[in-house]
């Protein structure tokens, strides 16, 4: 996988930071396929965020949940990143249906 890389200034107001990479969203992705992504993943724990993030080589570095959102969505938007995306969802579906089986539930110990 290659590595990516982008810069981004943050947006400060009373001590508090927040990145806002919606302008670096790709022009062809549909606003309303973004609020869906958007609702999806709000759903999603902190850990599950981080682990996604991980999966794609992407670093949490002191993040909130929403930042993490932003640069999910970023990436998953990315029509350069989407056999990686649907690989990805494909294997949290399988660990879904492992965690699901009585015999193979107790061997996995992922939290998806």
């Amino acid at each position: 996988m290659e590595n990516i890389n982008f810069s981004f200034n943050e947006i400060c107001h009373n001590e508090i930071c927040h990145i806002d990479l919606s302008s670096f969203l790709p022009n062809d992705t549909d606003n309303y396929d973004i609020e869906i992504m958007l609702q999806y993943y709000s759903a999603y724990t902190v850990k599950s965020l981080v682990q996604i993030l991980h999966y794609y080589g992407l670093q949490k570095n002191k993040m909130v949940k929403e930042e993490m959102l932003q640069v999910l969505l970023f990436f998953e938007s990315d029509p350069q990143n989407k056999s990686t995306v649907e690989r990805r969802m494909r294997l949290w579906r399988n660990i879904q249906e492992l965690k699901l089986d009585p015999y193979f539930s107790k061997y996995i110990f992922f939290s998806a």
